[in-house]
């Protein structure tokens, strides 16, 4: 089983889907660290049935399931989805931001170095782009969607340049009765 740690929010800001549950809350720290939440390739392993929330499972000690999220990809896509546990981690060593849509990043970014500058003047941001892992991610798709394309395309045109070389082949072989056709009228 994988683990991924996660402090409040998370979820809600990369849109994970609950199938029954709820995510961790900033009200609820003390509950927090007593459980877990799940995806259903995890569910499905532990041989567990619906409904799971309040289930007791022994991962690094007694935990209660707190929710059941629909399985998604945190890996690479070629790899299969693995089952995976959400653990509540209350001081997290990175911040989420979700910011609006009619922003770009560098507004953004010059509006969180503003923040942190009060905070810590000599605090370095060193942003990871939600929208640029996913495009890592889809690479090696896009590269082979390309060459696909491509061996299409050349595909196409040899063919092309076949159906032409057999119109002139039969156009040649044909010369002389093409001729006396022509003269005969």
């Amino acid at each position: 089983i994988s683990e991924y740690r996660i402090s409040e929010g998370i979820c809600e800001i990369v849109q994970l889907q609950l199938v029954e549950g709820e995510f961790y809350r900033k009200d609820d720290a003390l509950n927090n660290g007593k459980s877990i939440i799940l995806n259903e390739a995890a569910i499905k392993m532990l041989g567990l049935n619906y409904p799971v929330v309040g289930t007791t499972v022994d991962y690094k000690g007694q935990k209660e399931i707190r929710a059941v999220v629909k399985d998604f990809y945190f890996g690479k896509l070629e790899n299969q989805i693995t089952p995976m546990v959400l653990s509540y981690r209350e001081h997290a060593s990175s911040a989420y931001i979700k910011y609006a849509d009619n922003l770009n990043r560098r507004e953004v970014q010059g509006m969180i170095q503003d923040v942190l500058k009060n905070i810590d003047s000599a605090y370095t941001l060193s942003p990871l782009w939600l929208e640029d892992i996913y495009k890592d991610k889809f690479r090696n798709l896009e590269v082979q969607s390309r060459i696909l394309m491509l061996a299409s395309l050349v595909s196409i045109i040899i063919s092309m340049i076949g159906i032409l070389d057999i119109h002139a082949f039969n156009t040649i072989r044909r010369k002389k009765e093409l001729s006396i056709r022509r003269v005969n009228g």
